[in-house]
């Protein structure tokens, strides 16, 4: 066995140094090598479908395809005239929020143009309208707006692994960066440069290299709603076909409390119509302070004998003394609200940002 000393208590040789000089030599080619094939070489082809082509690095990058709103239901709105109590029909669903990053993102696409509606009231509602361009893609719940694009192998290295003690297998590991492409004209994309990583093994039982792991930075679409351009919804506002127009105004109807007192009898009276409800009524029950607010008594169900759509409920005056405040409820959960238009005399706060009705006794 080979012993070595310091020089300064046992002198080397000048055989030892040049053995020593050639082995110093041979370390940084022997590095170089190993770096030279870490990074220079490129993936052997069937490693490269693994990690790119058969995995989730080729998926497109898609958005939710906006939920657009029939111009005609829009028009009806718009003729539609207030009730007898003065107050709009109920407004059509799928309104939108401007500040929302799929709106605008629709907008910049040129999928959506915007459209609004104003409810007898003064509010303001707006709605996304399908183009041309959208209605084009043929689009159902999603549409594809950008791909991944490797950029770069920034690492990559082959060696043996024995998982779990199951049998030697070829591993490669490999880094790289990538960028997003756009599918669809007039998005631009995030020029942000991404990092990925993944391990491919060959299979021993089939020959077939297969993806172990993969791992990608960039967030989805979130990328996506970051390159928007931030005037893209003002273009889309100034879009839209049709100019936002009021319901029809009309003078309201006469009032009507939902109540008259004959003698030693109140009369509940319900009117669907009277109160904008739309659907079946299958029960009515007038819930007040004078039955605790309950909606479930039986004693407190209106009827609608004749089939006409109005219902009524007689009670004593006993029990329903002047000042009593109550609500009529239809289907066992739809509390009606009163018209904020009715006199102030026969509406009472209830609390909850709405009105209670009053029995005025004159």
């Amino acid at each position: 066995m080979t012993m070595w000393y310091p020089s300064a208590i046992y002198p080397a040789s000048t055989t030892d140094h040049a053995c020593l000089r050639e082995l110093l030599l041979l370390i940084p080619l022997a590095g170089f090598a190993v770096t030279h094939d870490l990074h220079a070489q490129p993936l052997p082809k069937p490693v490269e479908k693994a990690v790119f082509a058969d995995s989730r690095f080729a998926q497109s990058i898609s958005v939710p395809a906006p939920l657009v709103t029939d111009p005609r239901i829009l028009e009806a709105f718009r003729r539609a005239r207030p009730n007898s109590l003065g107050m709009s029909p109920i407004a059509p669903s799928g309104r939108i929020d401007r500040n929302d990053k799929a709106i605008q993102l629709y907008c910049q696409l040129h999928w959506i143009a915007l459209d609004s509606v104003t409810t007898h009231e003064g509010i303001t509602f707006e709605y996304a309208i399908a183009t041309p361009e959208f209605q084009s893609l043929g689009a159902h719940g999603s549409v594809p707006v950008a791909r991944r694009k490797l950029k770069s192998i920034d690492y990559r290295n082959h060696y043996k692994a024995n998982p779990l003690g199951t049998g030697e297998r070829d591993v490669f590991a490999v880094t790289f960066s990538y960028t997003l492409d756009s599918i669809q004209p007039g998005l631009q994309p995030p020029s942000t440069v991404f990092k990925g990583k993944a391990t491919a093994q060959l299979d021993p039982d089939d020959g077939e290299w297969k993806l172990e792991t993969l791992t990608l930075s960039d967030q989805g679409e979130q990328e996506i709603y970051t390159a928007l351009d931030p005037q893209a919804i003002l273009r889309c506002a100034t879009a839209s076909s049709k100019p936002s127009t009021s319901v029809e105004t009309a003078t309201p109807a006469a009032f009507d409390p939902g109540y008259a007192i004959s003698g030693r009898t109140v009369i509940f009276s319900y009117s669907p119509s009277a109160y904008g409800f739309r659907g079946p009524v299958t029960s009515v029950a007038v819930a007040g302070s004078f039955n605790r607010w309950s909606a479930q008594s039986p004693r407190w169900s209106a009827s609608d004998e004749d089939h006409d759509g109005h219902w009524q409920l007689k009670a004593d005056r006993s029990d329903v003394t002047c000042g009593s405040q109550f609500k009529f409820v239809v289907n066992g959960s739809s509390w009606q609200q009163p018209s904020r238009s009715w006199p102030t005399s026969h509406l009472a706060d209830d609390g909850h940002g709405g009105f209670n009705l009053v029995v005025v006794c004159k």
